[in-house]
């Protein structure tokens, strides 16, 4: 901060040289401002993004760290950057403080540049900690990001990735070097999942044949909204769904966005607007980190017939007429026999 000089609107700044230049006292530093790390300020109705968060813990190094990772990724113009993760830095501090992650390796002069006044590594750096310090998955999506902000290549990547291959997550790091579509202008035909809460639906539909088709229609919802935050497989780090629109049509979409923004409300809001030409935004690659489950569902008569359609496959679609026309029991709807869903007590 120049001397004598108030912090910028948002910009984060060290307390005691703000004292210190006489720019502000201390009873106006305490009570106009806000404490992010210690010695480290910004208004109180700033606005914590992942920028934020690594300029102000770069800071808090006292302009001796390295901005890395996620942070460095974020600083780089990367998308779909968690804004409440702590922000991370190439440096040896055994103990930073809360929202701040450190960590020290072996770095190369030119692996570091400026961005803006803040020191962070490279894309090709930022690359290489990405996919040591984080599963193949995610690594993968987190790279694919920074690659489409910096117009990074694998070429470039590998050069930081040999010159550090005696690393020890450097098999995995490669792994996931492997996987990158750095060339992509679109995002990832996959999404990973990074589930941190589910959502759990017991359900109890009412029956009476003339309902039969609303049923059924509530059935679909529920069958939507579990596919399109399901896993491949069981503990499988994808999704079921990619991002291909023609996968996610209708409401599919809809509950796709919920479980990739549902954390984070501000963010879902601007999800859910149109974009210029007033047309839905196309899926992101962002991870699904709500999942929506659907443990039980129970009924009579229609409501017992359609709910049973959920437990088909994901894949297949429930059509009314040939549901009822075709499964006249619920022992074929469900592909046992007769003799297996008889409970005889």
């Amino acid at each position: 901060m120049p001397l004598g000089t108030l912090p910028d609107v948002g910009e984060a700044f060290i307390g005691s040289e703000a004292v210190k230049s006489g720019a502000l006292t201390r009873y106006q530093l305490r009570s106009r401002f806000v404490a992010l790390y210690p010695d480290v300020y910004i208004a109180p109705d700033t606005s914590l993004t992942a920028t934020t968060r690594a300029g102000a813990a770069w800071l808090w190094s006292r302009r001796r760290g390295v901005v890395a990772g996620h942070s460095a990724s974020a600083l780089h113009g990367a998308k779909w950057i968690n804004h409440r993760a702590p922000a991370q830095l190439l440096y040896e501090h055994r103990r930073p403080p809360a929202g701040i992650y450190t960590w020290s390796d072996t770095i190369a002069e030119d692996e570091t540049q400026l961005i803006g006044d803040v020191l962070a590594t490279t894309p090709a750096r930022t690359a290489f900690d990405l996919a040591c310090r984080n599963p193949v998955d995610k690594a993968v999506a987190a790279i694919d990001a920074l690659a489409r902000a910096t117009r990074l290549k694998v070429a470039d990547a590998e050069l930081v990735f040999n010159r550090h291959k005696g690393h020890r997550n450097i098999r995995r790091a490669r792994r996931a070097l492997e996987l990158v579509d750095s060339g992509a202008q679109s995002p990832r035909e996959t999404v990973p999942m990074d589930v941190a809460r589910e959502v759990r639906f017991a359900v109890v539909m009412y029956g009476g044949v003339s309902l039969a088709i609303y049923i059924n229609g509530v059935a679909q919802e529920l069958l939507n909204m579990a596919r399109a935050t399901a896993p491949k497989a069981a503990d499988d780090g994808e999704a079921l769904l990619g991002t291909d629109p023609k996968q996610l049509t209708g409401s599919l979409a809809v509950y796709r966005k919920l479980g990739q923004y549902l954390h984070q409300r501000s963010e879902l809001a601007e999800m859910a607007e149109p974009d210029a030409k007033g047309n839905p935004k196309p899926p992101s690659p962002r991870p699904i980190q709500t999942r929506f489950v659907v443990d039980v569902i129970s009924g009579t008569s229609a409501g017992g017939r359609c709910g049973s359609s959920r437990l088909m496959p994901f894949g297949r679609p429930v059509v009314p007429d040939e549901y009822w026309s075709r499964s006249p029991s619920i022992s074929s709807s469900i592909g046992v026999s007769s003799s297996a869903a008889t409970h005889s007590g």
